[in-house]
């Protein structure tokens, strides 16, 4: 889920083709469903598309969002690796505390230089991708290994209640305000 500007989309199209690849391997396949209130060019939807492999769909309501993310096996943290995409590089998504706390495994894709890529790895909460050529490898690492995602999963929670707990939010809220917040 998200937007997939500064060539996010370009990173999503390599993990599709991975994806057909391990999947014309045999075995459990994968498919990556992508959801997107990005405009839908034609391009994007034809290298998006790929039958038994991945699909493109329009957005969906939030709420959708976190039902689909707590079913998912593995959810999908791209940025892109074209230079154009490093402009946030120090910035953190809502996106990944979200994700930490939903159950499921992570699988983050993107430059180490960029914050969030760093963090999840860092924090051990998510297989890392760090550069184009990982993305097949580590595909079929999640593939003949199918028991790390439970790991991962419970990694992020972890992380999720000890770096991201509402209680702890507040705590660091009020110490940069310097007062204290009532319920």
């Amino acid at each position: 889920t998200g937007n997939m500007t500064v060539g996010r989309d370009k990173t999503l199209e390599q993990v599709a083709k991975a994806i057909q690849k391990v999947n014309a391997e045999g075995g459990r396949p994968f498919v990556l469903d992508i959801y997107t209130q990005t405009p839908q060019t034609r391009r994007m939807c034809k290298k998006l598309n790929l039958p038994g492999a991945s699909c493109l769909h329009a957005a969906i309501p939030q709420s959708q969002v976190f039902a689909l993310q707590k079913e998912a096996d593995i959810l999908l943290f791209v940025e892109s690796f074209a230079p154009a995409g490093r402009d946030a590089r120090l910035s953190f998504s809502t996106k990944i505390t979200d994700y930490l706390g939903s159950g499921s495994a992570i699988w983050a894709i993107g430059p180490s230089d960029l914050a969030p890529i760093a963090y999840l790895k860092e924090n051990d909460c998510a297989l890392v991708s760090q550069s184009h050529e990982a993305i097949l490898s580590d595909l079929r690492k999640w593939k003949s290994n199918l028991c790390l995602m439970p790991l991962i999963a419970q990694s992020a929670i972890q992380c999720a209640r000890i770096h991201h707990s509402e209680q702890l939010i507040k705590e660091r809220f009020e110490q940069v305000l310097g007062c204290s917040i009532k319920d």
